[in-house]
């Protein structure tokens, strides 16, 4: 039986120590589903314990090699020891990734410092979506400022069925539907509540609705999530939170549809995408 409420198609509630009282209140906003975003290979097991800790909730999981822990593991370890850590880490993504509803977050991100070369994150963007391919996958993609290399990469690729989705879109007209024409869902976040974003605005007004999911990304506003990646867990502050519908409602007008429409569709598609792929055990 499926629980009701809303689905969330990215955030982070893993990387944070959240209590009984923070999930109890987000179910009281109907937000009952969560589909969480890989980070590193080992922040997979905090998935599966909210998943086992909480059984009322829908979770749905993904673990990948996110850009920025690979470009954080090039800058603090050097090239050496950057192969032999990515080396561990591939085996890690390789076990974990059959037991996950998809393959994420990877992808490619020029907007960080970093001394990690744009071909390398091409590569390893490769080989994550190979990866994905053969086990059956659904992707999540990370892209900022990269969209043309990444639409070339995923061209010359063979690509998971179904294809997955580009969380937290904030691209143009021309590259959404560029991404809908290969397969994939825009997942659209809090960027459309803050001012400015015109390209994604205007976007949002002429791209299909039907083709877009909703998300929180961290839960949390500005930068407070990166506190949450790493080794300790900080306290979740649900004070600061984006709400799902608020998200929804802001969509709804660029789009001319309603919200409770809109949150609905996401939710079906989410479930369709993710809860269709076979999770081993």
């Amino acid at each position: 039986m499926e629980k009701k409420g809303y689905w969330d198609a990215h955030c982070h509630l893993h990387l944070f120590d959240c209590t009984a009282g923070d999930l109890n209140e987000l179910g009281a906003h109907d937000e009952t589903g969560f589909f969480l975003g890989g980070y590193a290979p080992d922040d997979f097991l905090h998935q599966e314990e909210l998943k086992k800790n909480w059984p009322s909730f829908t979770w749905l999981t993904s673990v990948g090699l996110h850009p920025w822990w690979l470009q954080d593991l090039w800058d603090q370890q050097g090239q050496v020891n950057f192969e032999a850590n990515l080396q561990q880490a591939m085996i890690l993504l390789e076990t974990y990734l059959p037991q996950a509803n998809a393959l994420g977050e990877c992808g490619v991100d020029r907007a960080r410092q970093s001394g990690l070369p744009l071909d390398l994150q091409l590569d390893l963007l490769r080989r994550q979506i190979d990866l994905a391919a053969e086990m059956k996958k659904p992707l999540v993609l990370h892209v900022v400022r990269a969209h043309s290399q990444v639409l070339k990469c995923l061209s010359g690729q063979k690509l998971p069925d179904p294809r997955g989705l580009v969380h937290a879109f904030n691209g143009s007209y021309e590259i959404g539907k560029a991404y809908i024409d290969k397969g994939f869902f825009l997942s659209i976040g809090p960027s459309v509540l803050k001012p400015g974003y015109q390209k994604l605005k205007q976007a949002l007004s002429r791209l299909p609705w039907d083709r877009l999911l909703l998300e929180t990304d961290s839960q949390l506003k500005g930068d407070a999530v990166s506190q949450g990646w790493g080794n300790h867990r900080p306290k979740y502050d649900a004070s600061t939170r984006v709400r799902l519908r608020a998200v929804a409602d802001v969509v709804g007008q660029l789009c001319d549809v309603e919200p409770a429409r809109l949150l609905a569709s996401s939710q079906q598609h989410l479930q369709d995408l993710l809860q269709a792929q076979d999770c081993d055990a």
